[in-house]
């Protein structure tokens, strides 16, 4: 979340990993969230991978924010110009 003077932008999207990702669809999870939590938290962006590793895992073993959010702009597809002209507003 980026907060400015009277912007503020925040995009729910989530990468979860699966051992078995073909289990589960990316809308069946939408849907899910959407039925049980209120709609601001229900994820606009969801994609279901096998593992992490291949976005990029710190030492310790924890998944790199950095690479996370290069992964997401790239797998969804997402304007990073344009939303950081709308925060710089």
């Amino acid at each position: 979340m980026r907060k400015t003077t009277n912007v503020i932008v925040s995009c729910i999207s989530g990468v979860l990993g699966m051992s078995s990702p073909g289990a589960v669809h990316a809308a069946e999870l939408t849907a899910f969230v959407r039925q049980r939590c209120a709609n601001f938290r229900v994820p606009r962006y969801l994609a279901i991978v096998a593992s992490f590793d291949a976005i990029g895992m710190t030492a310790s073993g924890k998944v790199q924010k950095t690479a996370l959010r290069q992964h997401a702009i790239r797998e969804f597809k997402l304007d990073v110009a344009r939303a950081e002209a709308g925060a710089a507003r």
